[in-house]
């Protein structure tokens, strides 16, 4: 059901509405971070492609739905995650995100499956996870403060 809103119902405008929404609330707190996986990392870029004025920083997690965005340049704050054992995202693909923009911080864990993140799922892998995540603290604690 997720997969058909993800990519039947629903454009990437529509999307990135909602975000930009949720962002102007959260922003009442301070600055806006934002975390997503799987098609909700690919989100993580757009909106650090399209809102960086109300993205402070952004994290996304195996977002395989990049390439199709690739020429939009990411300003907010980003760092994306993905693993060499995920073969719904090719690594050429996300060794082509790395080489388009220097400015971003694109990580690549050894072992690691789609959905390394999620303890929840066989693909789990702890290690990755801590790293990822260690990355990810770091990365808001540098751009939302």
């Amino acid at each position: 059901m997720g997969r058909k809103i993800a990519f039947d119902d629903l454009t990437v405008d529509q999307v990135m509405d909602d975000i930009s929404a949720a962002a102007d609330c959260a922003a009442e707190g301070g600055k806006v971070g934002i975390v997503g996986y799987c098609w909700g990392g690919s989100m993580c870029y757009v909106a650090s492609a399209r809102l960086a004025d109300k993205i402070a920083a952004a994290s996304g997690y195996y977002g395989g739905q990049i390439m199709p965005h690739l020429d939009e340049r990411p300003t907010a704050p980003l760092l994306l995650h993905f693993g060499t054992e995920d073969h719904g995202i090719p690594l050429d693909n996300v060794h082509a995100i790395d080489e388009r923009w220097d400015h971003i911080a694109v990580h690549i864990y050894d072992g690691a499956d789609h959905g390394f993140n999620c303890d929840a799922r066989a693909s789990f892998h702890p290690e990755a996870a801590a790293l990822a995540k260690q990355r990810t603290l770091d990365h808001f604690a540098q751009h939302l403060s």
